[in-house]
């Protein structure tokens, strides 16, 4: 397995990591769960945190698709605590980074549970699901936009698409796009990733 950062391969000292069994897809409110550390090393990139910890299977959703990553904690029975400061995913396998509160580590194979934040998660949730309504909406209406990226953090989430509306249309199609997005809400649909 190998990582890419900044221009540079970085190899781990597993060469056959598996992909990581990513637990978010199955349960976005899944705040806490097992786990088995494949891996810990020294990470490449310090800015994201001095110790990268690779699972076997994860809640922390890496950022991507334009939405932030999770923080939390991932402990052992022996009091590690390992601080989640960064996740990515890297060709299917996420990386933890972060810093241990003490000097204690995880060995491969050890069994570790994990905890996110949980009003993060949520809020990061329903910021997702947002645009989700906002690009429904804007289909309903066939408005000839062709979605682009969307961008889910809280400091200023939004849904980029390409194309124009008429000035004098704006207002109108405002109102409309509301009412669909209203429709949306109110319709109370199951949530499926």
């Amino acid at each position: 397995y190998q990582r890419r950062v900044r221009g540079t391969v970085s190899f781990h000292s597993m060469s056959k990591i598996q992909p990581t069994q990513p637990l978010y897809w199955e349960d976005t409110y899944r705040f806490e769960a097992e786990a088995t550390v494949l891996e810990v090393s020294d990470s490449s990139d310090p800015k994201k945190g001095p110790k990268l910890v690779i699972l076997d299977k994860t809640i922390f959703h890496p950022q991507g698709g334009g939405q932030p990553f999770d923080t939390g904690i991932i402990s052992n029975k022996d009091s590690a605590n390992f601080s989640v400061k960064d996740v990515r995913s890297n060709n299917g396998i996420v990386e933890h980074y972060g810093f241990f509160e003490n000097s204690t580590e995880f060995k491969a194979g050890e069994s570790v549970h994990l905890k996110i934040d949980e009003v993060s998660r949520r809020l990061y949730a329903r910021l997702h699901s947002a645009g989700h309504a906002v690009d429904i909406a804007v289909s309903a209406l066939k408005l000839n936009l062709v979605p682009g990226k969307g961008f889910h953090f809280p400091s200023g989430p939004y849904v980029e698409y390409s194309g124009s509306i008429p000035p004098a249309d704006r207002p109108k199609v405002l109102k409309q796009l509301q009412e669909e997005i209203d429709k949306v809400i109110t319709k109370d649909s199951k949530v499926n990733v």
